[in-house]
């Protein structure tokens, strides 16, 4: 799909070798948590897409969902203020919200859709970490990224060492490879698949799957009160899901919304026809809508968190110097977590000099 893939024409570019002790590839919040933990003079740092700070802590909050990250959540962050009264969705259906678990039936929920039927708390970004409020952190990380295109990733064996190429020449060659993006980009980079025993293969597979279509718009002024996570469906007529809002408020007004969906059934026209299906139900439950918008904000995602996978094995490889990081990286421990919690435990299992270690069981 050409909104998918930003398709390049390859050129012969002379390769420009680089050799660092280590090497993080990411482009999203927990990048930079391990980045501020365990990045030193000798780390650089690779995206795909710049990150911005306004991306990062947009909200000044973060929405942790389920029984069990949420204990998790009061647990790892004592002294962070996390909200008392959990959240209870609801979604749209006859003219009105309804919470799920009454009486009434949403439309049919997707795979992905089923996680933000939880309930939820609010907890405080800048409390639970630091270092987004550092200036010296967003200078060294400055100075430590480049963006760039992946081409190939291979691994010396006689050198213990692991090669990373991207498409304008850089090749790098490292002693520990942080990979921050979801495994199964990982393993589709990887030349030589035959270093890898089927386990972690079918693992690193399990991690693809639906694309995430999100749509933001900047208000005029909240439309609404709702603080909870609400589902708005696509169709009463067809299984297309729904789309996921929430109203927040930080510098301007916003409304985001996120829609799910198989790449391989939806292309650019689909997605169009999503986004005009979406605005014409927000005018009809939101009067004001349309005369509110100041300025609207689109993309797809498809390095998103898969639910309802598991890991089982330890949180690394049984080669040297690979390391996962991220919502879909596997756990030493915490097996059960997932989304935004689950990568804030992929952080939190390393130590400052750690590498990867066997994943056998």
């Amino acid at each position: 799909m050409g909104i998918l893939k930003n398709l390049k024409k390859e050129t012969i570019k002379t390769k420009k070798h680089i050799e660092v002790k280590k090497l993080i590839v990411g482009d999203d919040f927990h990048t930079l948590h391990y980045l501020s933990a365990f990045g030193d003079q000798e780390t650089r740092l690779v995206v795909l897409k710049k990150i911005e700070k306004e991306s990062i802590v947009g909200k000044s909050f973060q929405r942790v969902r389920g029984t069990e990250n949420i204990e998790r959540c009061r647990q790892i962050f004592p002294n962070a203020s996390i909200e008392n009264e959990s959240l209870r969705p609801t979604f749209y259906k006859e003219n009105k919200f309804r919470p799920f678990g009454g009486r009434s039936k949403s439309e049919k929920l997707l795979l992905n859709e089923e996680f933000y039927t939880q309930e939820s708390v609010d907890f405080n970004l800048y409390e639970a970490f630091p270092f987004l409020k550092d200036s010296s952190f967003w200078e060294r990380y400055a100075e430590s990224f480049q963006q760039n295109q992946l081409k190939s990733i291979d691994f010396i064996t006689d050198e213990h060492k692991w090669s990373v190429e991207f498409f304008n020449g850089d090749l790098f060659k490292v002693e520990h490879l942080v990979w921050g993006l979801p495994p199964w980009k990982f393993l589709k980079l990887v030349e030589n698949k035959a270093l890898f025993e089927n386990n972690f293969i079918e693992y690193c597979e399990s991690t693809k799957g639906s694309y995430c279509l999100t749509v933001k718009f900047q208000l005029s002024e909240l439309l609404s009160n709702q603080k909870e996570t609400f589902f708005i469906p696509l169709s009463l007529t067809h299984d297309w899901g729904h789309f996921i809002g929430e109203f927040y408020k930080y510098n301007h007004c916003f409304l985001e919304l996120v829609n799910y969906f198989d790449p391989d059934d939806v292309n650019e026209e689909g997605i169009s026809k999503r986004i005009k299906l979406l605005k014409r139900s927000l005018e009809k439950i939101y009067p004001q809508f349309a005369g509110a918008i100041q300025k609207e904000f689109i993309s797809v995602n498809e390095n998103i968190p898969q639910f309802g996978f598991e890991s089982k094995f330890c949180g690394k490889s049984m080669l040297p110097g690979l390391s996962f990081i991220g919502e879909s990286a596997p756990l030493s421990e915490g097996e059960g977590a997932s989304h935004f919690l689950r990568g804030v435990l992929s952080c939190k299992q390393f130590s400052k000099d750690s590498v990867a270690v066997d994943i056998h069981n």
